[in-house]
């Protein structure tokens, strides 16, 4: 891309960012993006294949931000309550520092248009958090590799971990 199509693609992700934090994936509307970008609206579509794609890519870039916010120089082998503490911690500073992306990650995670690469990315960041239940089980998924999805049966993640997020870092 040029630099002046690599702004226009920043500028259409920004607007899908405002929209979609606002109102999940129903506000996402290509025309309101196009709008608040300030360009056309096929624009949009040279750099997404539609509204999906969009969601898509705006979800893995701040997931994955989530992810190395919260696990980059992270030691799983160290005592669990750093461990724990550690990952809280860097946890409440993502979310003070962007609360629309939280709230964007937060709202899209459980959605069924989410395609392979955003549950991939979302999977990783999950089975990588086993870290908060104790070394032995944090040591085991990461030296197999397994990718352990952090939930309890039956409950929307997302809404106990909002609802945690901001009792304790806003």
């Amino acid at each position: 891309l040029t630099v002046s199509q690599a702004a226009r693609r920043e500028r259409v992700i920004a607007a899908a960012m405002e929209l979609g934090a606002e109102g999940g994936y129903d506000a996402v509307q290509m025309r309101d993006v196009a709008t608040t970008a300030g360009v056309a609206l096929g624009t949009i579509y040279r750099y997404f294949p539609g509204k999906e794609g969009l969601v898509n890519a705006l979800y893995q870039r701040w997931k994955s931000a989530l992810a190395t916010a919260v696990l980059h120089g992270l030691d799983p082998a160290g005592p669990p309550a750093e461990v724990f503490d550690g990952i809280w911690r860097r946890l409440c500073a993502f979310v003070q520092q962007h609360p629309a992306a939280f709230a964007f990650i937060e709202t899209h995670h459980h959605q069924t248009y989410l395609d392979d690469e955003s549950r991939r990315i979302s999977d990783a960041l999950d089975g990588a958090m086993v870290l908060a239940r104790g070394p032995k089980a944090a040591g085991a998924a990461l030296t197999a590799g397994i990718e352990v999805t952090w939930r309890a049966p039956g409950a929307r993640t997302s809404e106990f971990l909002h609802k945690v997020v901001n009792r304790l870092c806003l």
